[in-house]
């Protein structure tokens, strides 16, 4: 009788490189510094999603980590200075490429001179009924 066949060495996961994700926090950091100072933006939520950086609204105040997406960055090849491409979050979900690329500082301009209107601070006051009384 023959042993039984020994099972193929399991393969491990690759270990992320730290190098990697300390970068890829870094951006985040540089993605919420550069929209500052592009603006009143300050309340908006920057967070990775895979290669992506994803920039949100907050949710509302009895919920704020509801929060939607705005528009996300998407590194583009992996070339010294990086470029980023950018995505506009539509109500159906998805994502909607932009005609946008380009070095990171170019690409938030540009998102914000094209997105304003979905960037700013949410202003309705909490009771929208509509009534003076």
């Amino acid at each position: 009788m023959r042993p039984p066949k020994s099972s193929p060495k399991q393969r491990t996961a690759p270990r992320p490189n730290t190098n990697d994700e300390r970068s890829r926090d870094a951006f985040v950091d540089l993605v919420r510094t550069q929209l500052v100072a592009l603006g009143d933006y300050g309340h908006l939520h920057v967070r990775r999603d895979g290669q992506h950086l994803v920039v949100e609204q907050p949710g509302p105040p009895d919920d704020p980590e509801d929060r939607w997406p705005v528009f996300r960055l998407t590194p583009l090849g992996g070339g010294l200075p990086p470029c980023f491409g950018l995505s506009f979050a539509t109500q159906e979900g998805r994502w909607e490429k932009l005609p946008v690329t380009g070095l990171l500082a170019d690409v938030l301009s540009s998102a914000v001179e094209m997105l304003a209107p979905y960037l700013e601070p949410d202003t309705l006051p909490s009771d929208t009924s509509g009534t003076d009384n």
